[in-house]
């Protein structure tokens, strides 16, 4: 095992990951407590718009994967706790305003969701293999679904397919 990655499953060290998920947040930007837009990652993303922001990185348990907003407006559901304690976030993309919102709950997603323009088509991004929320409460999951439904009701549209980013090299 490469020294570089935290230990995964049971026998990891409930210290050790947690400092390395607030480090490795705050290196990224994230925030660990609610829905805060992220800045733009590089220079070469300030300058080119069709350049693709990253809506959140992933950890394999192999390598880091980021996740890229193609489109103009995006959205990933993560589950960024583990299976034991698992932590939902949802990251909503703005690629022309250059912006990443990670949201912890429901109602900020929702209030994220209301942010965009009317008519505007939002994409669910996810991951080949394991969905990126695997492990997630699935009332919570069921309520992704509702608070999606309601911004379609007020002028949003939804795309029928998702955009995959592929994680197993096919």
């Amino acid at each position: 095992m490469s020294p570089s990655l935290p230990l995964h499953g049971k026998n990891q060290d409930p210290i050790r990951a947690s400092l390395f998920k607030i480090a490795w947040s705050a290196w990224l930007g994230l925030s660990l407590t609610g829905c805060r837009p992220t800045p733009v990652s590089s220079t070469v993303d300030a300058k080119e718009p069709a350049q693709p922001l990253v809506l959140q990185t992933l950890n394999t348990g192999f390598r880091l994967v980021p996740m890229f907003l193609t489109t103009d407006y995006g959205f990933l559901i993560a589950n960024i706790g583990d299976e034991d304690h698992p932590k939902a976030q949802i990251s909503v993309g703005f690629r022309q305003e250059k912006r990443v919102m990670h949201c912890n709950t429901l109602s900020e997603f929702e209030r994220a969701l209301q942010t965009l323009p009317k008519g505007a088509t939002l994409y669910r991004h996810q991951r080949c293999l394991v969905p990126a929320g695997h492990g997630l409460d699935d009332a919570f999951l069921s309520g992704i679904e509702e608070t999606i439904t309601k911004a379609t009701e007020n002028g949003l549209t939804v795309a029928t397919d998702p955009v995959v980013t592929c994680l197993c090299g096919k």
